[in-house]
């Protein structure tokens, strides 16, 4: 990898700054606590940096007010003792409202000619002059920028809410007006994090680009963060493009350093302190045009308006799903819209890391699924925070109902008695009351910080060996993170809509699918030897919960008009010479469960299915040996036809 060189780099000391100017680039005066790291953290950064950079050519100091550091003089030192082979020239931005000290003065001297000091004179105050004076006399080179009587570049520009404005057409052309690029990129770092510009550092902070790399990060070498670096140059800043007015020639100019009143300052977060944000609700979809628009609604119309990010995924879709996910994130900044190229399942489980990444780690931001043809109720975050107030779990189980989505009408509703808090052992001693909620991802909640934190999982082992469109795969990580995660609360209302369609992928046809059936037991029995040896209650249930899915795959296999009879009687002969459906069929099980108490009713239709294609196909030889076995089961038959 070729040694990064950059033009221009800016890095804030600090955000902290005694004016309040209304269009501040860096947004300053609008943080409640504003990053103000210590020296410890400033030499980290600037040391990482030049790890990372063989020459920069301007090094600009800013802020924020540069001059509210005490140690400022001392992070100049440092600099210059340690990286001034690989400057050009390191560079000092002032609002000229602040005197420098002597030892600044005697710092910025160290550098000769290869130190510069631009100060600006605004119309709020007078003391730009002395700054400007004082520097002139200490032999510290500096220019003094006029904003008091004509207004320097015209004024200043506005870049702009936090609401999505332009299309990826529209921040191309955005790009290529802009002066930031033009001038070499003003690229800043903030907490370790290297941007490509002010708007690029503010859109991360609210969740909205993630248009940045980390210096830091453990996962990267340096070969890759050499890389990373040099694409924040490139056209990936067009992410954050699309979100600002841009500083170009025509953009439109207003007062500079215009203050704003006390009541004008709005109360937003801290940078330092995390994303404001309390809830990061997902979507992924295809092809759902004729639903995606009610389950966005459904996601926007929470009583807690303001206080979660949405991020909506188009998967590949060759309908008007993309226009509909779309045409809401243009309107709505709270909608972060992400675009993939094509269909994969599996980027629901892989996807939301990623993107997750762009979100200051705050230990209360909560995360979850919505399907892109499901709904939840306007209620959904206010009773999710109630419940994290309450009992701060690490992982929120709701209520749901089950939809039919051809007639609309109600199939069940899935509840617990009261909010539920249950932890360690009472994981395993509930499951037979608490399995029929955990059936699915969707509407499930986790805090962010801890599903990171979970590195390692129970069927991790097994995970390789299930097919692409395995129909248990969501259940069965609902299930790995209820038994591994410390709390976990289940709601007493509905508060999530799933609705069933016939097309779904759990009614999907694969050779031996009952293999899966085979590992969703295994793993149901993993999970409940987490905690010590598995009760015959528990057993009885895996077993019950088995033979039910093999009494539906047994439905799609019979009924697919994918297979021919022969690769169905295959499928069926392979599911009942398997160990685990014999350990099913003859197993002393408790009265308790009706299906197991009642097998002859999943034996009678193969017996009646075989018999029907062996006569079809007389040269198949499977199904007598099939038909032997049966025999063994004969007991198990109430209606046996010899």
């Amino acid at each position: 990898m070729n040694a990064v060189s950059l033009e221009r780099f800016c890095f804030p000391v600090t955000l902290r700054c005694n004016l309040h100017c209304k269009l501040c680039a860096e947004r300053s005066p609008y943080y409640e606590k504003p990053y103000h790291p210590s020296f410890d953290d400033l030499t980290a950064q600037i040391d990482v940096l030049f790890s990372l950079t063989e020459h920069i050519g301007n090094l600009d100091i800013t802020g924020g007010e540069p001059f509210l550091r005490k140690d400022l003089s001392y992070f100049i030192r440092y600099i210059f003792d340690k990286h001034r082979d690989k400057i050009d020239k390191l560079r000092v931005t002032t609002n000229g409202t602040i005197l420098p000290t002597d030892e600044f003065i005697i710092a910025a001297k160290l550098w000769g000619d290869a130190f510069f000091a631009i100060v600006d004179n605004y119309p709020v105050s007078t003391k730009s002059r002395d700054v400007s004076k004082l520097l002139k006399e200490s032999g510290v080179p500096f220019e003094l920028r006029d904003y008091s009587g004509d207004l320097y570049c015209d004024g200043w520009v506005d870049y702009g809410n936090l609401r999505r404005k332009h299309s990826n057409a529209e921040a191309r052309k955005q790009f290529h007006k802009c002066m930031v690029p033009k001038l070499g990129f003003f690229s800043c770092m903030v907490n370790g994090l290297i941007f490509p510009c002010a708007k690029a550092r503010l859109l991360y902070e609210k969740g909205l680009a993630d248009v940045y790399m980390n210096a830091f990060d453990p996962e990267l070498t340096e070969t890759g963060k050499k890389a990373r670096l040099k694409a924040l140059l490139g056209d990936e800043v067009m992410e954050a493009c699309k979100y600002c007015n841009g500083l170009c020639e025509d953009s439109l100019r207003f007062t500079p350093a215009e203050q704003l009143d006390a009541r004008e300052i709005p109360a937003e977060s801290s940078y330092e302190e995390g994303s404001y944000k309390k809830m990061l609700f997902y979507t992924q979809t295809y092809n759902n045009e004729n639903t995606i628009a009610r389950t966005i609604e459904s996601v926007l119309k929470q009583t807690r308006k303001d206080d979660f990010l949405y991020f909506v995924v188009n998967n590949g879709s060759t309908d008007k799903t993309g226009n509909i996910i779309a045409d809401f994130a243009n309107s709505d900044p709270r909608i972060v819209s992400v675009v993939c190229e094509r269909n994969d399942i599996l980027g629901v489980l892989l996807l939301p890391n990623n993107l997750f990444k762009m979100v200051l780690k705050d230990k209360n931001v909560y995360y979850s699924i919505v399907d892109g043809d499901d709904l939840i109720k306007e209620s959904f975050l206010d009773n999710v925070l109630r419940i994290e107030e309450k009992f701060s779990p690490d992982m929120i189980v709701p209520g749901f109902r089950r939809i039919d989505a051809a007639s609309g009408e109600i199939i069940n509703e899935r509840v617990a008695k009261t909010d539920l808090l249950i932890i360690g052992r009472e994981k395993a001693d509930s499951f037979y009351e608490l399995r029929a909620l955990l059936l699915c991802q969707w509407g499930k909640c986790y805090k962010l910080n801890f599903l990171r934190s979970q590195a390692s999982n129970i069927y991790a082992n097994i995970r390789r060996l299930l097919p692409k469109w395995y129909p248990g795969q969501d259940t069965i990580g609902v299930l790995n993170r209820f038994f591994l995660f410390d709390k976990v609360v289940f709601t007493k209302e509905a508060l999530y809509d799933y609705y069933l369609y016939p097309q779904s992928a759990v009614n999907t046809y694969y050779p031996n699918r009952y293999l899966a059936d085979v590992l969703t037991l295994k793993v149901y029995k993993d999970f409940l030897g987490y905690f010590g040896p598995i009760s015959k209650l528990n057993r009885d249930f895996c077993y019950a919960i088995y033979l039910s899915l093999l009494e539906y795959t047994l439905s799609i296999v019979v009924n697919s008009p994918e297979a021919d009879h022969k690769q169905k009687l295959e499928d069926i002969y392979n599911m009942l010479r398997d160990n685990e459906t014999k350990t099913m069929l003859t197993l002393d099980a408790d009265p308790e469960f009706h299906n197991l108490a009642n097998r002859g009713s999943f034996i009678a239709p193969i017996l009646k299915y075989m018999r029907g294609q062996s006569l079809r196909d007389e040269t198949h030889v499977l199904s007598d040996e099939v038909m032997a076995e049966l025999v063994q089961y004969k007991h198990l038959v109430t209606n046996w036809e010899d």
